[in-house]
């Protein structure tokens, strides 16, 4: 499936609420966003900039969820000034700038985004920690229930998808490597039992944060792009979000740098639990989260035409081939060896 590049009624829309909450339009939008999964318009408007996204059938929990977040926890996402659910579309407020480009990676050697993630981390957690009392309002929103205890089901049930997996196909999964999937499946099992008996409550999983998600203004973060979540151990947010961060500062396993951002984003969560060390639940929940990750793929994949899964389908038996990776414990995973 593809999203327009210019749905005339849907920008009319956008341009009518705008005019409506003072706002008037200033030009026609201009598109600054076109992946298989969204569409984003920038408006410029008398009272400034406004974005209007749509998202995919797939992703539509995505408007919802946005406003219940930027409801539940005001100035932690970007502004909703309205939604339409049925088109599967957000208007937004001017979040500010990436974090990308407020900090760039290569500006002082990563310092200065290093030390702005120090506090955006513990921020999500306590995003978190707020939206563990509303399990049920999100999966009612649609968003995916991927809780620890369901993995290994939800895994076994993908490598049964040879075709999602491209098994055998050039660089990617052999017939062995699923079979060596599959025998670890108790060890799924038996690590989701582990991370849950941390008691740490089930919540948002943020499976795309990175410092292109995270805006900046006015000295404040906000937390964008809630399309590729799930309802799980809100740890998991660490697979990627370590992953993107040791790419872009090209940090080993196990950097003290990495450890200093974990240990921030676990201290709400210490003292939620008593002050309990979570540092193995860290690595249980980055080990699992590589799975999560996979099905979350599999998903995204699901509603867009064969063209465009054939240019992203690698990404699939690649998650696939991270996890049983992550199954091997001697190896390192993101940030405690």
């Amino acid at each position: 499936m593809t999203i327009p590049v210019h749905p005339q009624p849907l920008t009319e829309w956008a341009a009518q609420t705008l005019t409506n909450l003072n706002r008037a339009p200033l030009a026609a939008p201009d598109v600054i966003h076109e992946r298989p999964w969204s569409t984003v318009w920038r408006f410029e408007t008398t009272g400034g900039a406004a974005f209007l996204k749509r998202t995919v059938p797939v992703f539509a929990h995505e408007v919802p969820l946005t406003a219940f977040l930027a409801n539940l926890c005001p100035g932690q996402v970007p502004e909703v000034l309205d939604v339409d659910p049925a088109r599967r579309a957000l208007l937004l407020d001017n979040a500010g700038t990436a974090l990308r480009h407020a900090h760039p990676a290569d500006a002082d050697g990563g310092e200065a985004l290093l030390r702005a993630w120090e506090g955006i981390w513990p921020q999500l957690a306590e995003l978190q920690l707020a939206c563990a009392a509303h399990l049920d309002t999100m999966e009612s929103l649609g968003v995916p229930d991927r809780r620890p205890a369901t993995l290994a089901a939800r895994l076994e049930a993908l490598l049964a998808d040879r075709a999602a997996l491209m098994v055998d196909e050039p660089d990617s999964l052999t017939s062995a490597d699923v079979e060596r999937a599959r025998a670890q499946l108790g060890r799924v099992a038996a690590m989701a039992a582990e991370l849950d008996g941390f008691g740490l409550p089930h919540s948002l999983h943020h499976d795309d944060f990175h410092d292109g998600n995270v805006f900046v203004r006015s000295g404040a973060a906000r937390l964008a792009d809630w399309a590729e979540s799930a309802v799980t151990s809100p740890l998991c947010t660490l697979t990627v979000g370590l992953r993107g961060l040791q790419y872009r500062l090209n940090l080993r396993d196990g950097d003290p740098r990495l450890t200093r951002l974990v240990d921030a984003y676990l201290e709400p969560f210490r003292v939620r639990l008593g002050g309990r060390d979570l540092r193995r639940a860290a690595q249980l929940a980055q080990r699992l989260g590589r799975g999560v990750r996979a099905l979350t793929w599999a998903d995204a994949l699901r509603d867009l035409t064969p063209e465009v899964r054939a240019a992203e389908a690698d990404a699939v038996p690649g998650w696939v081939g991270l996890w049983l990776d992550g199954m091997d414990e001697s190896r390192p995973v993101g940030n405690l060896t």
